[in-house]
């Protein structure tokens, strides 16, 4: 049964990792509530509903904060390295990883899922229906990441 939350597109992926879309202060409450440690944010500045107070908010709220804007017009392995480095130095915590609609942030995650949790590709691209829907950019991108 999955949990009620505030956060549209909320997808969680295993105890240690979650992915959703924008959160506003109510979502950042019930991360917390929820034991999450690390907020990470691919949202760029120039997204219609990027929050310019979230990294106070999520820092107020005692939690770990990243920004990684991440222009995913040219999808490389190094922007997939880079997120990969975040995750795994906080395996021990709860991750929220989000972008503007959990389009960005699931794309990049199922790379993770796949490449680091070892779930199977058809399965984990079978969960993100749940998400807005990726452009043929993102498969394209999967192949050449090998997930």
């Amino acid at each position: 049964m999955q949990t009620e939350t505030p956060i549209s597109y909320w997808l969680p992926v295993d105890d240690h990792l979650a992915l959703g879309a924008q959160p506003d202060q109510a979502g950042i409450d019930w991360l917390v509530s929820q034991g999450y440690t690390l907020v990470v944010n691919l949202n760029t500045p120039t997204a219609r509903n990027f929050w310019p107070g979230e990294a106070a908010h999520v820092q107020h709220s005692n939690m770990h904060y990243v920004h990684y804007p991440l222009d995913c017009s040219e999808l490389t392995p190094e922007k997939y390295e880079l997120l990969r480095g975040v995750l795994a130095s906080h395996r021990q915590g709860k991750v929220f990883l989000h972008c503007a609609m959990n389009v960005k942030s699931s794309g990049m995650a199922h790379i993770w899922r796949v490449k680091e949790l070892g779930e199977d590709p058809v399965e984990a691209r079978a969960s993100l229906a749940r998400t807005p829907g990726h452009e043929p950019k993102w498969e394209n991108y999967w192949q050449k990441m090998g997930a």
